[in-house]
């Protein structure tokens, strides 16, 4: 491994700046050892009593140990019309039941695969819960994945029994022939009455039952008779096989331990109590990122861990602000472009209130994004706040006080836009499937913009020099390189696939995420650039494709936009999907034109290199988009269920325009 001139960093913010050997990890945080996580979690408040903390199945055991009657698991009523809640001991309860009836009347053993293909809901997580109770392991199906993935992931981890929700029932019988270890599928609860719930329960040759029938095996089985069935486990044992999203050809199985995911709890709750969020019972968080993505079940588990509540989403994303609005969530986790919708949202909300209450609004969001900027949270205006943006926030989110948003890079504008409206904490955080979620998250009073904030407590980190792309360890003010981290929340590996783990893994255990960091001030993290996305151009310069897509993304005429580049063509190429703004201003007009003197524009105002402008571009305005308007979709291979373009398949869609880009003129 080529060496890496790196800062050494403490995780007080008076650190030292002091060069490092080159090979010396950044020592942001103290390292977690699988021993730590409980620790840890009993140090932030989230821990009680003596009991051992060797499985997830633990985590829910403690926090029933404090809080039994608190609200758990939410779910909408009959009607839809009112969430009602399970309390942490009703769950627990059943979570136990259904792990004595999976191995009495399934025969799921330590070490079997059960699959989860479904939308979010509370047997998600009883399911989950159930299984790391027996000591199984759990791979967690996309709920939208084409019928091709559901079978290659379904074989590659050789999963016995799957559970399907039930709008997955009939599309899982579509391919479950194929599914070579599949003996079992339990179908999910479906509302009485429904099309589904009367549905034949009926797949091939395969043992299908529902989950009432499942449960009712175990009803009279006594408390005392289902807890000695629990399976010891330990840190060390495979919790989870998460499926990485597949942005280029197969998924990816990371293999996260019980430790792992115990550990990321655990750092989640430390950094919750250090930033003051005090989460805990009263809390509630709304779950709509699929559960399938391990940012959303981390999150999930370290509310629970703290006594929080879960409001599920139907899935409907038509029903989104309904449901959002009965469920009155506290915390949200969310990714960027739902909450850069909410900011559209409140601006158009606020133009239709006429031009007086635009241009007093504009003024109290510069004046509050002034306060901000000076002195932090605790410097805003709290007069602004009453006679302007409470309003504002009591008609879309009232009891809101924290975004935490994931995934992806969330721009500065609209985390400031939202801390002002919804007088709430902005958090973003940074990670992978292969680190358990984020290993990284911002600091709400010590918030440098650009950044994705501190280490959290759970890992190392190393920069490696990328000479191709110019950067180096070496670099002022801050030393730039690949991003690498260790620690106890870093997967094990790939699961039957030593080739990927050998690629992305070193020998001394650091996880070669692809991004390229610096640490800047008093070891902020940010993100600069991506590796894996790197286009040599036929003139010999390359481009990254991310940061570029990044920058002309940010216009507001953009709603989405996919940005490729050949190595035999000197310059990149765009398909750009229109926002509704757009579409109106350029209806009957010159798309093409109207977007390249657009980026035009964009590539001289941020200074970007000759080889970062986008000479032609195809804009596609279809009418047929998605219920958040959008042409890219996971339904048609051109997005990624965590919601990230999936290039292969933008190619694939889009073959003929590419062709005809680089035809119009073609360079020597």
């Amino acid at each position: 491994m080529a060496a890496s001139m790196a800062r050494t960093y403490s995780r007080q913010r008076n650190a030292a700046d002091k060069y490092a050997d080159g090979q010396t990890p950044i020592r942001v945080s103290t390292l977690l050892d699988n021993e730590g996580g409980g620790h840890m979690l009993a140090e932030s408040g989230g821990w009680t009593g003596e009991l051992a903390i060797e499985k997830l199945h633990d985590v829910l055991r403690n926090a029933v140990s404090k809080y039994p009657d608190q609200p758990l698991f939410g779910v909408l009523d009959k009607t839809a019309s009112q969430y009602s809640y399970s309390s942490f001991a009703e769950a627990y309860n059943r979570i136990n039941r259904l792990m004595f009836a999976m191995k009495s009347q399934l025969g799921i053993k330590p070490g079997d695969k059960v699959g989860i293909f479904s939308k979010n809901c509370a047997e998600w997580q009883l399911v989950m819960l159930a299984t790391n109770a027996l000591g199984a392991i759990v791979v967690a199906l996309y709920d939208n994945l084409p019928d091709e993935h559901i079978a290659f992931v379904a074989n590659h981890s050789g999963v016995k029994v799957i559970f399907a929700g039930q709008s997955n029932f009939k599309k899982l019988g579509e391919v479950a022939e194929s599914c070579e270890n599949l003996e079992c599928v339990v179908r999910l609860s479906a509302p009485p009455g429904s099309e589904e719930s009367t549905a034949p329960l009926k797949m091939g040759s395969l043992n299908v039952l529902s989950m009432e029938q499942l449960e009712e095996t175990c009803a009279k089985v006594t408390q005392e008779e289902v807890e000695k069935e629990i399976h010891a486990g330990s840190k060390e044992d495979l919790a989870q096989i998460m499926y990485t999203s597949g942005t280029t050809g197969d998924p990816k199985g990371a293999m996260i331990t019980n430790g792992n995911m115990i550990a990321e709890i655990a750092g989640l709750a430390k950094f919750s109590s250090v930033a003051r969020l005090n989460a805990g019972p009263g809390d509630i968080s709304f779950s709509f990122l699929p559960l399938a993505h391990i940012f959303e079940q981390v999150v999930e588990l370290a509310y629970m861990s703290v006594g929080c509540a879960i409001a599920f989403s139907s899935g409907n994303m038509k029903a989104f602000q309904k449901e959002l609005a009965l469920a009155a969530p506290t915390i949200l986790p969310a990714v960027p472009r739902v909450l850069s919708r909410f900011e559209s949202g409140v601006r158009a909300q606020v133009a239709k209130a006429g031009f007086v209450m635009k241009n007093v609004f504009e003024w109290a969001l510069q004046k509050q994004l002034g306060y901000i900027k000076e002195g932090g949270t605790k410097n805003r205006s709290h007069l602004l706040d009453r006679f302007v943006f409470s309003s504002i926030k009591a008609k879309a989110m009232p009891r809101i006080r924290c975004f935490f948003s994931g995934a992806a890079p969330l721009p500065a504008e609209t985390r400031s836009f939202l801390e002002c409206v919804f007088i709430s904490t902005v958090l973003e955080g940074f990670g992978a499937t292969e680190t358990t979620g984020g290993i990284a998250v911002t600091d709400p009073e010590y918030n440098v913009t650009g950044s994705v904030g501190y280490l959290l407590p759970v890992c190392e980190a190393r920069l490696r020099d990328i000479p191709e792309m110019d950067y180096y360890g070496t670099d002022e003010p801050y030393p730039r390189g690949e991003l690498l981290v260790r620690g106890s929340v870093i997967t094990t590996g790939y699961y039957q696939d030593e080739k990927q783990t050998a690629e992305n893994m070193t020998e001394d255990g650091f996880f070669c995420t692809g991004d390229v960091a610096s640490f800047a001030e008093n070891g902020v993290l940010r993100i600069v650039d991506r590796k894996k996305n790197i286009t040599k151009l036929s003139h010999g310069d390359y481009v990254a494709i991310e940061k570029v897509e990044n920058q002309y993304a940010r216009s507001e005429y953009v709603g989405q936009l996919w940005v490729y580049g050949d190595s035999s063509r000197p310059h990149l190429i765009a398909v750009v999907v229109p926002s509704g703004q757009a579409r109106k201003e350029i209806a009957g007009g010159d798309p093409e034109g109207f977007f390249l003197k657009e980026f035009a524009s964009i590539h001289k105002q941020n200074n970007m290199q000759p080889a970062e402008k986008i000479p032609k571009l195809f804009v596609d305005m279809t009418e047929e988009r998605d219920e958040l308007g959008q042409v890219f979709t996971v339904e048609n291979g051109c997005m990624t269920p965590s919601m990230k373009l999936k290039r292969p398949g933008l190619k694939k869609r889009y073959k003929e325009q590419i062709q005809a880009l680089y035809a119009e003129k073609k360079e020597k």
